[in-house]
């Protein structure tokens, strides 16, 4: 109750219990509850209360639960917290990197395309960083995500088309079997044609494969 009560002050007592509480079972209900405090970008006070935890906390349960919160909270400065924790080099911090890893899976909210498309344009392609940012864009069932995957793919050279290929031929969303489509016109620049060629062969092979669905 509340976890879903989207206030302040219910955050506030959940943080207090997960961080305070000596009996057991209720602290970590506690724990777990952060979890649901995300609100799809609604709770603007939120990511403030909770990215002070994901930095200073070593407790894994707690650390998840952040995670959790923080993604589908979608806030620019916990992507800017998740997105480099999970990219983190295997042995240097490994609970949080598991857990940011994890919570990437439930980024869906609009307000978190542009640090996560700037993260593509910008990181080198086969790094954690640009994978992450690649798969949890493809995620997005709103069309502005799509429209970073496109534009990125647009610039990139052909090295990037195994990458186009998955995104096109595994989709689950109209607005990026859309913005795929929308690329085959001519007028559509692209660095590489290789790629526009690859959405063309997705595309077909996406629909064959519904077509035997």
């Amino acid at each position: 109750m509340l976890s879903s009560a989207a206030t302040k002050e219910a955050a506030d007592l959940l943080i207090y219990e997960a961080t305070t509480q000596m009996e057991t079972e209720l602290k970590n209900g506690a724990k777990g509850s952060i979890s649901g405090l995300g609100g799809g970008g609604s709770r603007e006070f939120l990511s403030p209360m909770i990215e002070p935890l994901w930095q200073q906390s070593y407790d894994p349960q707690l650390l998840n639960a952040v995670a959790v919160a923080m993604a589908e909270e979608g806030a620019p400065s916990s992507i800017n917290v998740l997105l480099p924790a999970a990219a983190a080099p295997d042995g240097q911090d490994d609970v949080r990197r598991a857990a940011a890893v994890w919570a990437l899976t439930k980024v869906y909210t609009k307000n978190a395309v542009p640090l996560l498309a700037e993260a593509l344009d910008s990181s080198p392609m086969g790094s954690r960083t640009h994978t992450l940012a690649f798969t949890t864009l493809t995620q997005f069932v709103d069309g502005a995500a799509a429209q970073a995957l496109m534009h990125w793919l647009q610039a990139a050279d052909g090295r990037c088309a195994h990458m186009a290929l998955k995104w096109i031929t595994e989709t689950r969303f109209p607005s990026q079997l859309r913005a795929a489509e929308a690329s085959l016109n001519p007028a559509t620049p692209f660095r590489d044609e290789k790629n526009r060629e690859v959405i063309r062969a997705g595309l077909k092979a996406y629909r064959a494969g519904h077509k035997l669905r």
